[in-house]
Formats: structure tokens, C-alpha cells, sequence
């Protein structure tokens, strides 16, 4: 992937990584859907925060040299294979599932609206996994290409 004038603050792939990982945070945001041929106003969960510790990921790509950065004429470019972001986001994600998350001193609405999403099950359990009732049968957090 192309990262081209942005950082990967903006970088979409990382929460295809979050589903993966099965992060315990979610908002939900009104959505509109079609109910048997009528609009409806849904409620649908998705994975939602401020994005900003995205930019974790440079760091940990280029530690392990994948990812190239340069100049496209006066952008600031990164070059990375999706894949190596997804798993190493993966690997980060599952060591501490709110790795992605500003931390609580930094107070950002975005990632604290996300911390009190957490259910109170999770926060009790001191194993590093989704909660139950985000979890399937059969799912982990390991991602294999």
C-alpha cells in the first residue's frame, strides 16, 4: 500500500486489523438500512476511536525494515505491504487490545468514549482476549497468509 501525504492516522487497513484482533471497543452510529423495502434508522456497532496511535505502526514497521519512506513531489510517502500492517497491528493488538487507544491522561473524547465501551466482563478478566460475547467459536486472533 500507498500511503501518500497522510500517516497511518489515516490508514483504514489497521481496523481490519481491530476486527481480526476482536478489540473489545465499539460505538454505534445511526445507519440507514432497507427493512423490507422501507428505510430504516439502525444502530450498527463498529470498531471507533480517534486513530491517532495509528501512527504507532511506523515505528514498529520500520523496526522490522518493512516499510520504505520517501518523497512523491512534495508528499511525505510510506510503502508497505498491507499484509505486513495488518500482522504486525495483529501481533501489537495482541499483546494489549487497546494498544490503539490515546491513553486516559490525554484525555480524547473519541478514544475515552471507546475505553467506556468496554464491558465491565472484560475489564475484570486479566487474560488478554475478546469477551465472550465478542468472540465466535473457532476464531482467534492469530492471522496466517
Amino acid at each position: 500500500m500507498l500511503l501518500l501525504g497522510v500517516t497511518h492516522s489515516e490508514n483504514t487497513t489497521l481496523h481490519v486489523a481491530e476486527a481480526i484482533a476482536h478489540v473489545p471497543y465499539s460505538a454505534a452510529h445511526p445507519t440507514v438500512v432497507d427493512v423490507d423495502g422501507s428505510p430504516q434508522v439502525v444502530m450498527i456497532a463498529e470498531t471507533d476511536h480517534c486513530c491517532r496511535r495509528f501512527q504507532l505502526m511506523d515505528g514498529w514497521l520500520r523496526e522490522r525494515g518493512l516499510q520504505r519512506e520517501g518523497k512523491v513531489g512534495n508528499a511525505d510517502a510510506r510503502l508497505c505491504a498491507s499484509r505486513d500492517v495488518v500482522s504486525v497491528a495483529i501481533e501489537q493488538l495482541t499483546a494489549e487490545l487497546l494498544v490503539f487507544l490515546c491513553t486516559r491522561d490525554e484525555r480524547c473524547d473519541e478514544c475515552d468514549a471507546a475505553r467506556e465501551s468496554v464491558t465491565s466482563e472484560w475489564r475484570t478478566d486479566n487474560r488478554v482476549r475478546p469477551p465472550r460475547n465478542h468472540a465466535k467459536a473457532g476464531n482467534s486472533c492469530e492471522f496466517k497468509f
